[in-house]
């Protein structure tokens, strides 16, 4: 099985709208990309 879960990852115009989205294959490289964003891990 094969996911394709993506995410705003270019962050966010002054209407709210995604600048840049990410494209990720499976759950736990988006949930490593989640936690670098935001500061938990290097």
């Amino acid at each position: 099985m094969v996911w394709e879960l993506s995410g705003c990852s270019g962050g966010y115009d002054p209407n709210s709208d995604c600048v840049g989205t990410a494209t990720y294959k499976d759950f736990p490289a988006a949930r490593e990309a989640f936690l670098r964003q935001r500061g938990y891990i290097d």
